[in-house]
């Protein structure tokens, strides 16, 4: 459950960081181009208009950072649920992104929250995640049935009847 209050809040910065940077920025520029009066601007106000517009272009840039690092971690948890793959390198591969950029992508969504009961094994690069592997010997498999996490997009297997949390971002599935 935390993981999945960590992409909503994250999501939610995202927006409100893009939306405020859009706002201002627009402001600011409708304000320096459309002149009010004959008289040119006084050079203060000027700077503290251009300090505006540069803090909305990087309201702006943060918001879209932070878009593309919940879109990665959604490939990163689809890959990892559809086929098992839990190698960093196998999925710099399927991503076209390096083994470094990916590890340190993964090490910064943990720390994050993004990933429930996750960790990097460094000596296998690979990452581990608790519960991935649970399901007991003996289940059959007309008891298992593939459920789709709502929030995340991740397809796991659960035992009918059960509510389980999704092994990726916490969402209980049922």
């Amino acid at each position: 459950m935390r993981s999945k209050v960590a992409i909503v809040s994250s999501a939610i910065k995202g927006k409100i960081s893009s939306i405020m940077g859009y706002f201002w920025g627009i402001l600011m520029l409708l304000v320096l181009i459309v002149p009010t009066e004959s008289q040119p601007a006084e050079p203060d106000l000027i700077i503290t208009m251009l300090v505006i517009l540069a803090i909305s272009v990087y309201g702006v840039i943060n918001g879209l950072r932070i878009k593309r690092r919940i879109s990665r971690f959604k490939k990163y948890a689809a890959l990892i649920s559809s086929q098992n793959m839990t190698s960093i390198e196998a999925m710099a591969a399927a991503t076209g992104k390096t083994a470094d950029f990916v590890k340190k992508d993964l090490e910064e969504m943990i720390r994050k929250h993004f990933f429930a009961g996750a960790a990097i094994h460094h000596a296998a690069n690979e990452l581990v995640i608790r519960g991935l592997d649970s399901f007991a010997s003996g289940i059959s498999p007309e008891q298992v049935k593939a459920v789709t996490c709502k929030s995340c997009g991740a397809s796991d297997k659960v035992i009918i009847g059960q509510v389980v949390q999704c092994p990726y971002c916490g969402t209980y599935l049922d």
